[in-house]
């Protein structure tokens, strides 16, 4: 049975198991989601009508498999087994947590932006209905935003407090970086590494990533990535040594 990837081309969640997923050299096909638009469709495929469901999910013999630890660690199994060594696993999943953090903070950040942004509501929207059609869908951007704010409950933290919660992880890669030679664990890549280099996305978001211009400057903390550069130019070597899949 194929597997497919229901993944949004702009999130750092789908991206990390994207390249698990290339890393380990499974074939997928990726259907791209988007909040509220995609939920029936997904829910039926999935076959799970009620409940909170979530993405990236894949689909595929073994069943559906949702959250990018998870699929990670699916894949890893189906490859070499190297983003996962046995010996630094607890280390890697501690890594894993803190990256999260970051994450669920730059989230909070992005969608604030989105939310102010008409240009970046407007790319939120499938491409058939970012031109022509734009007035009458608009508002199922605003819809889109308020479901996220409600789901991941955005207005109960400030936005110092997030800024504060993604410079900690990262202060914390820096120095391990600095004095781990090059890996957040071990002496080789791991699932850490895509942790770190995903971590920075609500920082600034790797080139290669598909989104529109308003989008990734709603995404991009100036201050931040003038305070990260150096972790900002790891996270480049780390995709142009490890990711074998442009996207």
């Amino acid at each position: 049975m194929p597997h497919t990837l229901y993944a949004a081309s702009y999130s750092p969640w789908s991206e990390k198991a994207r390249w698990a997923l290339d890393h380990a050299g499974v074939a997928f096909a990726e259907v791209a989601y988007t909040p509220l638009l995609s939920e029936a469709s997904f829910r039926f495929k999935r076959g799970s009508l009620t409940g909170a469901v979530s993405i990236p999910t894949l689909l595929g013999a073994d069943g559906p498999i949702s959250d990018s630890l998870r699929i990670a660690q699916w894949a890893d199994g189906q490859g070499d087994g190297s983003l996962f060594p046995e010996a630094q696993l607890e280390e890697i999943e501690e890594w894993n947590y803190r990256c999260e953090a970051a994450l669920a903070a730059g989230r909070i950040l992005a969608t604030r932006r989105v939310a102010g942004s008409e240009p970046a509501r407007r790319e939120a929207l499938p491409a058939p209905l970012q031109r022509a059609l734009y007035p009458f869908f608009a508002p199922m951007a605003d819809l889109g935003i308020a479901f996220l704010t409600r789901k991941y409950g955005f207005g109960e933290a400030s936005s110092e407090t997030a800024e504060q919660a993604i410079r900690k992880t990262l202060e914390a890669g820096r120095l391990v970086i600095r004095d781990g030679g090059g890996h957040p664990v071990g002496d080789r890549f791991t699932f850490a590494d895509i942790a770190l280099a995903s971590s920075l996305h609500f920082v600034s978001p790797h080139s290669s990533l598909k989104m529109g211009a308003a989008t990734r400057a709603c995404f991009t903390q100036p201050a931040l990535a003038h305070e990260f550069a150096d972790l900002l130019a790891w996270r480049d070597a780390c995709y142009a040594a490890h990711r074998q899949r442009a996207r």
